[in-house]
């Protein structure tokens, strides 16, 4: 496991190291392409290694870890390239097993490379949650009046993302899509009347995303591209900031607009987080309505209008 990536941009902790990323696949490592393409969306010269949640497994071990009829499903593929779909839960524990053997290993960031997963996974070492960065984008959307189209690559995954998010994200189209190359052309006619399209999987290629765009006639962005914005951003933080920099963020918002309530700050300090309104609610005990009543009176406040302004704004905050 363990690939290099291509040379771009020196990227380095305050320490002076080129930062070392832990990436943690869905399916087997490694995944090249993807890798390739994930590093150079980010402009980022890192250390990476990449690991598998289906590392090692037998095919008896991967019949075990299909679903059954009332499971989440997960797409995602072997080492060798050939698709396959997993139930949700086993997946979730075996990642959450592969994050555990990383921790306190040196890594700078865990990557969590797939969409489609809840469960939070909790280390000691910085982690990014590729799901909940999805939310976020998908929720600094869903504030505008954009007619989302939502690309997935199976009926239940999308199903499931809609029963997270609820009515937080308006999409107004949905399309299966599992394989990168075909059925483009479908998925192309089904959301040319959308204003923006997502390809929500991290299986989906930038060729895929161009020649959708091209045939749809609409912008098109991808997880991939997404994800390598957020590793962006956070690489940015990292070596610009001390390590403590992230942990205060409460102080710092209050310097930054002294007139937020406790309650806009404990808010904003959640969605930074990645949590999205119906997290936070979950997790104050308040309405996900209530939250984002709170969040819009305190990104107004701090002179931001998306989410991805917002995290702008608290990674400079001095």
């Amino acid at each position: 496991m363990g690939t290099k990536p291509p040379d771009i941009n020196n990227r380095q902790t305050p320490s002076g190291a080129v930062p070392r990323v832990a990436f943690v696949s869905a399916g087997q490592s490694p995944r090249r392409e993807m890798m390739a393409e994930i590093l150079e969306l980010s402009g980022c010269d890192i250390e990476v290694e990449e690991f598998g949640a289906l590392d090692d497994l037998d095919g008896y071990e991967l019949e075990m870890m299909r679903p059954g009829e009332k499971d989440q499903l997960i797409y995602t593929r072997l080492n060798d390239g050939t698709p396959i779909v997993i139930a949700v839960g086993p997946l979730e524990i075996r990642i959450a097993n592969v994050c555990a053997g990383l921790d306190q290993k040196g890594y700078d960031l865990i990557i969590v490379l797939s969409t489609g997963l809840y469960n939070e996974f909790r280390t000691q070492t910085p982690l990014l949650h590729a799901q909940q960065v999805m939310d976020a984008w998908l929720a600094s959307i869903s504030m505008s009046a954009c007619n989302l189209g939502v690309v997935t690559p199976l009926e239940k995954q999308g199903g499931s993302t809609w029963l997270h998010l609820g009515d937080l994200t308006k999409f107004h189209t949905m399309h299966v899509m599992a394989d990168n190359n075909s059925h483009i052309g479908e998925a192309a006619r089904r959301l040319k009347e959308c204003d923006l399209i997502f390809m929500n999987s991290v299986a989906y290629s930038g060729e895929a995303a161009e020649r959708l765009g091209t045939l749809a006639g609409r912008p098109v962005v991808t997880a991939r591209k997404v994800l390598a914005n957020a590793l962006n951003l956070y690489l940015a933080y990292l070596g610009a900031r001390p390590d403590n920099h992230f942990s205060n963020i409460e102080a710092r918002l209050q310097a930054a607009a002294p007139n937020l309530t406790d309650r806009e700050r404990q808010i904003i300090k959640l969605a930074v987080q990645g949590l999205s309104n119906k997290e936070a609610g979950l997790k104050l005990g308040i309405s996900h309505r209530t939250v984002e009543k709170h969040r819009s009176s305190a990104m107004n406040k701090l002179g931001v209008s998306t989410i991805s302004g917002l995290f702008r704004l608290v990674m400079v905050i001095k």
